[in-house]
C-alpha cells in the first residue's frame, strides 16, 4: 500500500498559503448569446421572493409588461406557481443542498400555458388559540474539510471546529441571533462527527452544553459516527439578540482522548404570533392562530407543499390574520418587507442542442480561455477531426437548468452522443481549473484562509475507499451510468489565457518533434515497498512486451540523477512507488521544488505515474507535481496520474494495458491509448479497480498525437 501520511493530513485540514497564480475575471457572455425571452432567478435560502420587471429587463428580458405574454417559472422541469403584482412576480423559493453551488436557479421564460396560482379559503378558527409558534434557526460554518467522512456515507464532509478534550480547542462558542423570543419550551440540536474510538470505553465522546451561561446538560455518543444530540431548555434563558451556545470538552470523560468535529447547531424556540420585518412563519402547530401587528394586509402563503404553494384567502380582517391550522400546515404571512430579493441573471442560449451537429473532439472551457485554443482547434481540424468548443455557461444554462454543477458536462456529453449525428465524439478535453473546495469554504474561515482556485470547469466528486472522496474527470464522460468513461478524457488544469497559449504552443510542438529512442523506468527503493515496486516495474515491462534494450532502469534514483537523465531524452518516463501531492518517493525521488527545465533536444516524454495523488489537480492550496511539470517550460504535455490513494495491485492491470497500447502504432492519439486501458479494467464488484478507473486520468489533450520512436 502506497500512501503519504503527510499529504493525507494536508487533505484533511488544509493549512498551506494561497496560490499566487493570477485569476482572470469571468468573461461576460456577448449580447448575441443572451436570451431575450428567459432569465435565471438565483435563490440561496428558503423564503418568499419578489423580482421586479426592471431587474428582469436588465438581465436581457425583452418584455415591456409582465402581462404581455404567458410566463412559466421552472425549477428544473417542475413548474413553480407565482403571483404577478403590477411590475413584479412573487414566489416561494427553496435553498439548495449541493456540493457544487450555493444557489438554486429558477428559470422564468415566456411561453407555456400559465395557470393562475392556486388559492384556498382560510379554515374556520376553531380549537385552542395558539399564542406562540416554534421557529428554527440553524447555524453552520464549513471551515474544515475532512474527506474521510465520505467513507461513513456522509454527504457532508465540511465541519466547523475540532473539539479536543484537555487541550487547545476544547471549548467552542456558537453565536445565534434571535429577533423575537416567546414563552415556552425550546430545543437545541448539535451535530457532531466522532473522530476517536476506543473499543474498551463507552461512550467515547461527551461534551457539556450551556446557553448564555446556563447549563443544559451533557451530550454523549460512541464511536466514529455522526450523531445529533438534542437538549431541552426553557425559553426564558434565551434573549432577543445575541445568544451564546458553549460546547465544553475540557474535562475528560470516560475516554482519555476525545476528539470530535462540530458540524452544525439548530435551535427551535417559541415566538409570539407577530411579524418580524414584515414576515411571520406558522409551522408545527394546531388550533386557532391569531396573528397581529402587520403594517398592512399581508399575503398569506400556504407552502406546506413547497413545489405547489397556494395563496390563502379570507384570513385577514380587523388588522389581524385569523384562521385554523392543522398539523403539517406551513404558512408564511408577508407584507412588502417580508419578501426577499433574489439575483436575476442572464440566460445563455446555445446551438449545442442542434441535433444536426457532429464532433470527434469536444472541448469544454470558459469564454475567457476559449480564444487561446484557436490554433489547437485549427490543427485538429487540419488533421481530420471535427471539433466543437462548448462554454461552461451555455452548458449550465442549457443542460443543467441553470445549475452550476458538473452534471451539466455529463448531460451535454450524453446529448452529443445520443442526439448528434454519427460518428460519436471520442475525446472530451477540459480546459480550465477545478477545486475540491467547490463552495469556497476555505476563504471564509477566520484562521488560515485559503483562496481556492476557480472552479472554471468542475470535476465530479466521488467516493473512494482509502481517501474518502476525490475528484474524477472520468465520471464526466460516463453517459450510461455504469461508472466507466465512454469517451477519453483529458484536462489542462489552468487559470489564465497565457497558460493556455503556452500549452497550445508546446503541445503542437511536441507532435512535430523527434522522439528519443529509449524510455526511463524509475521506482522507489525505500525500505517500505521497495521490492514491491521493483517487481511491479519488471512485470509491467514483461507483460507489456516492452523491448528490454529500450528500457533504462533507474532504481531509487535521486532527483539529480533522474532529471539529468530525463534531460538527455526519453520518450517515456515511468515512476512506480510512494507518492503524494508534490512528491515522488518516500525518500524524495523527485519533488515539485526540483522540477526545473525538464526539456531536452527531443520531444518531451509521456509521463506515467503509478503512485498516489500526484495528479490531484483540484487540491485547493497548492499545485500537484503533475501540474508543476505541465507548466514547466520544457516539461511534458502528456501525463498520467491519480487523484487518489491507490494500491499497486489495483494499478497493475491499468499500467500494463496502458503501456501495451502506448507502443501500438494503431493507437494514433493518446486518448485512444487511455480509453483502451480504461475499458480493459474489470470494475464490477471491485472497489479498488473502480477507483483506478475513476481517479487515474490524463493531464493533457486527449486528442494529442503520440510521438513514438
Amino acid at each position: 500500500m502506497r500512501r503519504s501520511l503527510i499529504l493525507f493530513a494536508l487533505f484533511l485540514i488544509a493549512t498551506l498559503a494561497a496560490c499566487s497564480n493570477p485569476t482572470p475575471v469571468k468573461a461576460t457572455p456577448p449580447p448575441d448569446v443572451v436570451s431575450d425571452s428567459a432569465v435565471k432567478i438565483l435563490v440561496n435560502e428558503d423564503g418568499l421572493y419578489r423580482v421586479t420587471l426592471r431587474e428582469m429587463q436588465q438581465a436581457g428580458f425583452a418584455l415591456d409588461s409582465l402581462a404581455d405574454a404567458p410566463l412559466t417559472l421552472l425549477d428544473g422541469e417542475v413548474e413553480i406557481p407565482f403571483v404577478i403584482t403590477d411590475d413584479s412576480i412573487a414566489f416561494y423559493g427553496q435553498a439548495i443542498k449541493s456540493r457544487y453551488t450555493r444557489t438554486r436557479p429558477y428559470i422564468l421564460q415566456t411561453g407555456g400555458d400559465q395557470a393562475p396560482i392556486g388559492t384556498i379559503t382560510a379554515t374556520s378558527a376553531e380549537g385552542d388559540q395558539v399564542t406562540s409558534v416554534l421557529q428554527t434557526v440553524r447555524v453552520e460554518s464549513n471551515w474544515e474539510y475532512d474527506q474521510r467522512a465520505a467513507e461513513a456515507g456522509a454527504e457532508d464532509v465540511w465541519f466547523w471546529h475540532r473539539l479536543v478534550s484537555n487541550g487547545d480547542g476544547a471549548i467552542f462558542d456558537i453565536e445565534i441571533d434571535l429577533p423575537n423570543v416567546g414563552d415556552g419550551e425550546a430545543e437545541l440540536d448539535v451535530s457532531f462527527w466522532g473522530l476517536t474510538y476506543n473499543m474498551e470505553i463507552t461512550p467515547d465522546h461527551d461534551v457539556d452544553v450551556s446557553i448564555n451561561g446556563t447549563s443544559l446538560g451533557t451530550i454523549t455518543f460512541d464511536g466514529q459516527a455522526f450523531y445529533t444530540g438534542t437538549l431541552t431548555l426553557d425559553a426564558s434563558i434565551l434573549q432577543v439578540g445575541k445568544n451564546t451556545i458553549t460546547l465544553d470538552n475540557s474535562v475528560a470523560g470516560e475516554a482519555p482522548v476525545d476528539q470530535m468535529w462540530v458540524n452544525w447547531a439548530a435551535l427551535r424556540y417559541p415566538v409570539e404570533t407577530v411579524p418580524h420585518e414584515g414576515l411571520l412563519e406558522i409551522k408545527g402547530v394546531e388550533g386557532k392562530v391569531v396573528a397581529t401587528g402587520f403594517s398592512a394586509e399581508p399575503q398569506v402563503w400556504d407552502v406546506s407543499d413547497p413545489l405547489n404553494a397556494k395563496l390563502v384567502e379570507g384570513a385577514y380582517a380587523d388588522n389581524s390574520v385569523t384562521m385554523g391550522v392543522i398539523t403539517g400546515t406551513h404558512l408564511l404571512m408577508a407584507t412588502d418587507d417580508g419578501y426577499r430579493s433574489a439575483t436575476v441573471a442572464s440566460l445563455v442560449e446555445t446551438d449545442l442542442t442542434d441535433s444536426d451537429s457532429q464532433a470527434d473532439l469536444l472541448i469544454v472551457t470558459t469564454r475567457t480561455l476559449a480564444p487561446a485554443l484557436a490554433p489547437l482547434v485549427a490543427e485538429r481540424e487540419a488533421q481530420g477531426l471535427t471539433v466543437r468548443v462548448a462554454m461552461m455557461d451555455e452548458l449550465y444554462d442549457n443542460f443543467a437548468g441553470g445549475m452550476e454543477s458538473p452534471d451539466a458536462i455529463v448531460n451535454f456529453v450524453r446529448f452529443a452522443v445520443e442526439e448528434w449525428q454519427d460518428p460519436d465524439p471520442r475525446y472530451l478535453f477540459l480546459v480550465g481549473d477545478a477545486t475540491t473546495d467547490t463552495l469556497g469554504n476555505f476563504a471564509n474561515r477566520p484562521k488560515n484562509p485559503i483562496a481556492s482556485p476557480p472552479n472554471y470547469v468542475p470535476s465530479m466528486l466521488v467516493d473512494v475507499p482509502a481517501a474518502g472522496e476525490t475528484v474524477s474527470d472520468a465520471r464526466l464522460a460516463d453517459i450510461d451510468g455504469d461508472r466507466r468513461p465512454d469517451l477519453a478524457v483529458g484536462r489542462w488544469p489552468v487559470d489564465t489565457v497565457r497558460e493556455v497559449e503556452n500549452l497550445v504552443t508546446r503541445t503542437l510542438a511536441y507532435e512535430k518533434a523527434a522522439p528519443a529512442a529509449n524510455a526511463l523506468f524509475s521506482w522507489d527503493e525505500s525500505d517500505e515497498g521497495g521490492a514491491e515496486f521493483s517487481s511491479f516495474t519488471e512485470r509491467l515491462l514483461v507483460n507489456s512486451e516492452f523491448p528490454d534494450e529500450a528500457a533504462e532502469r533507474l532504481p531509487g534514483a535521486t532527483a539529480e540523477e533522474l532529471t539529468s537523465r530525463w534531460q538527455e531524452g526519453a520518450w517515456i518516463v515511468s515512476y512506480v512507488g510512494h507518492g503524494s501531492l508534490d512528491l515522488w518517493g518516500k525518500d524524495e525521488v523527485l519533488s515539485s521544488s526540483q522540477v526545473n527545465n525538464l526539456g531536452s533536444d527531443f520531444a518531451p516524454p509521456v509521463v506515467l505515474q503509478f503512485t498516489c495523488l500526484t495528479g490531484q489537480f483540484a487540491y485547493p492550496a497548492a499545485d500537484s507535481i503533475s501540474e508543476v511539470m505541465l507548466k514547466d517550460e520544457g516539461g511534458p504535455v502528456l501525463l498520467v496520474a491519480s487523484t487518489s490513494l491507490t494500491l499497486s495491485t489495483h494499478q497493475s492491470p491499468f499500467a500494463e494495458a496502458f503501456l501495451t497500447e502506448l507502443q501500438n502504432p494503431a493507437m494514433e492519439r493518446i486518448g485512444d491509448v487511455l480509453q483502451i486501458a480504461k475499458t480493459a479494467l474489470l470494475t464490477e464488484n471491485n472497489s479498488g479497480i473502480q477507483e483506478i478507473s475513476d481517479t487515474f486520468g490524463l493531464i493533457g489533450d486527449p486528442s494529442a498525437l503520440v510521438v513514438r520512436p
